[in-house]
């Protein structure tokens, strides 16, 4: 899917997916034909448009969501790892207008994961099909973005009149948060229940196989 060079990416993180995200990228990697986990938007701008521009407005876009810079890629040891960007590229797509509105599969190990294409069905109407996958965004997410795409787009088109989206709270700073708030009330939960234990019961097994305790 990828619709742009990404020869030198650099990374800036790698942490490990949630666990809806495993689930997702589970579901995709034993699908036998259509990914449950795929995801299509669809909008429509009306007006001329600014090609240049779009692109501009949709590196923005991409810049701002670490999602869009992200990856899900297997170790060698099997466990998961979600693997984020600093400089991703991907351009907007315009294919004939005859050509279908879908894509022949989402890799979540290659980035972009996601593509973004545009059909000019005139020169004042344009429908635009963003193709993602929930392993990465959900759809309230996706409206978010393609929210800020047009912030963005209008913003460059006219900064006097129109002020760029402003700066979400990101994945990963969720995320973060998220993992030492459970590590927090993990620790707090297990000192309140083991309260009183100074050492562990021990457990035997007899020859006869049941378990006696000490």
């Amino acid at each position: 899917m990828a619709s742009g060079s990404q020869d030198n990416l650099e990374i800036i993180d790698i942490v490990q997916p949630t666990a809806e995200q495993r689930a997702q990228w589970l579901y995709s990697n034993s699908a036998d034909s259509e990914d449950p986990g795929a995801l299509t938007v669809k909008f429509t701008l009306v007006g001329e448009l600014n090609n240049t521009t779009l692109n501009d407005a949709w590196q923005a876009t991409i810049k701002q969501h670490d999602m869009l810079r992200a990856s899900i890629n297997a170790k060698p040891s099997g466990d998961l790892a979600l693997v984020i960007y600093k400089n991703v590229t991907s351009s907007i797509q315009y294919p004939a207008p005859g050509d279908a509105h879908t894509v022949e599969g989402i890799d979540l190990r290659k980035v972009p994961v996601h593509s973004l294409s545009c059909y000019h069905k005139n020169n004042l109407e344009h429908d635009f099909f963003w193709h993602c996958h929930h392993a990465l965004l959900d759809g309230w997410s996706a409206q978010i973005v393609i929210s800020d795409f047009i912030a963005h787009y209008k913003h460059l088109l006219h900064p006097d009149k129109h002020s760029a989206p402003k700066a979400q709270t990101s994945f990963l700073q969720v995320h973060r948060h998220r993992q030492n708030k459970d590590e927090q009330e993990s620790a707090e939960y297990w000192t309140h229940e083991l309260k009183g234990f100074h050492f562990p019961s021990l457990l035997t097994h007899s020859a006869s196989g049941a378990t006696k305790k000490h």
